[in-house]
């Protein structure tokens, strides 16, 4: 039979058969080895070629257009398969060809320059323009061991940082280079947007930031973005320090009911000591000495140093608990 056409479609199988195939839609389906198609519901998405369009009659005995399919790939589209393997083979030898030349030439070429910096550093920014992101990394290294001042390596290094995803390595040479020019506007921005934008490090990235407005000039692309988020940071800023003082402040509170708590068991110790000395001279027969009465006036002094402890605890736990503390019994 000859082939008109490859058909690539998705038949619905219906729930009954004839010796034609399944009603669908605009006429009939024949296909010729249908176990082959691998969904047992759909034919979805398999490849099924168009051998011939016929007539022949359905269920009901009514004359119908039939379409007649094969999911077995015929000689002509098999030879086309294997020619295209055969290719994509040679295609895989040559890419694999052309890149252990390419390595090889990029190696030579490395060793021609890796004294010259300023050949490096163009070499450098090629690599980095075409995304050889790890070649490009190691020629930086190179400028750096051969000039270790120079920010340019330096920038573009943590660049490549930035790009690989490594931003702690990127912030610690941004800061490098701000260390030796604190006021160097691509560093302070780049640093500044990296903590802002990636670490979600919104305080810390304010200085960095402010320092590139104070130096940028107003038309840079990004200057009324950065303006727009050193605002927002500000705002930011002066929030975190309220929750921080009021974090402070309740935590203070819960030393000092902790503090309150030892010294209440404390006193009660020692009351409960000199009442059984009070209780021993009574049983003696020789209570009333000046040693008694400072025992007595210890013990309430005690009572009233308690009373007052417990006012103050029965108050902080108070506040505590209105804040959600876990600390929220009273005072016995």
């Amino acid at each position: 039979m000859k082939i008109l056409s490859r058909f690539r479609a998705t038949i619905l199988r219906q729930p009954r058969w004839n010796h034609l195939g399944a009603i669908a839609r605009d006429g009939n389906i024949l296909i010729k080895n249908p176990k082959e198609i691998k969904s047992p519901d759909y034919y979805m998405d398999d490849e099924v070629y168009f051998i011939e369009k016929t007539s022949g009659k359905n269920a009901f005995g009514m004359p119908v257009p039939v379409r007649v399919f094969t999911t077995e790939a015929p000689s002509e589209v098999k030879k086309v398969k294997n020619k295209i393997a055969q290719i994509s083979k040679k295609i895989e030898k040559l890419q694999k060809e052309y890149e252990t030349l390419y390595a090889k030439q990029k190696e030579d070429y490395f060793n021609k320059i890796k004294d010259s910096p300023q050949e490096l550093m163009k070499y450098g920014s090629s690599l980095k323009s075409k995304g050889e992101l790890q070649d490009a990394y190691r020629v930086y290294k190179r400028i750096l061991e051969l000039a270790p001042d120079n920010i340019d390596a330096r920038m573009s290094l943590a660049d490549v940082y930035t790009e690989k995803k490594n931003l702690d390595l990127a912030i610690e040479e941004y800061k490098q280079v701000l260390s030796n020019n604190p006021q160097h506007v691509e560093a302070n921005k780049k640093l500044g947007l990296i903590l802002y934008d990636l670490k979600r490090n919104y305080i810390n990235a304010v200085k960095p930031l402010r320092t590139y407005l104070e130096f940028a000039q107003e038309s840079d692309p990004d200057y009324d973005r950065i303006k727009r988020i050193v605002d927002k940071i500000a705002y930011l800023d002066e929030s975190y320090k309220k929750d921080i003082e009021t974090k402070r402040y309740y935590e203070e509170l819960e030393r000092e009911v902790s503090n309150l708590r030892t010294s209440i068991e404390k006193w009660r110790d020692e009351i409960n000591l000199q009442k059984g000395k009070l209780e021993e001279a009574k049983m003696g027969g020789y209570y009333g000495s000046s040693e008694d009465m400072w025992r007595e006036e210890f013990i309430l002094r005690k009572k009233q140093e308690i009373e007052i402890a417990q006012q103050r605890l029965r108050k902080i736990e108070a506040e505590l608990a209105s804040r959600g503390s876990s600390i929220s019994s009273t005072a016995k």
